[in-house]
């Protein structure tokens, strides 16, 4: 299991194919200079990073080409705390 920083407000946690997961690292990289370049201030929140995963997770599946990895995001941003995994919803505490 790894743990890795996404962004100031994001942890993703993964484990499985390490070859996958630096694909993953790699889109996640990719994400944040595309964020970065918008110069807008906004930063991407746990919940969009969980959301952007899934839908990547979801397009690897759909091509009979996944990724085998299991990732868990957590996080805060302002008030919201928050952990996701794909298989729950939502789960927020205080």
């Amino acid at each position: 299991m790894s743990l890795l920083q996404v962004n100031q407000y994001t942890v993703l946690g993964a484990s499985g194919e390490y070859s996958d997961l630096q694909y993953i690292l790699k889109m996640l990289e990719q994400l944040r200079i595309t964020d970065f370049a918008a110069a807008d201030g906004a930063v991407l929140r746990p919940a969009e990073i969980h959301s952007y995963l899934g839908r990547v997770m979801y397009n690897r599946r759909s091509k009979v080409d996944p990724l085998w990895n299991q990732l868990i995001t957590a996080g805060f941003y302002g008030s919201e705390h928050s952990h996701r995994h794909a298989a729950e919803d939502k789960v927020t505490w205080s």
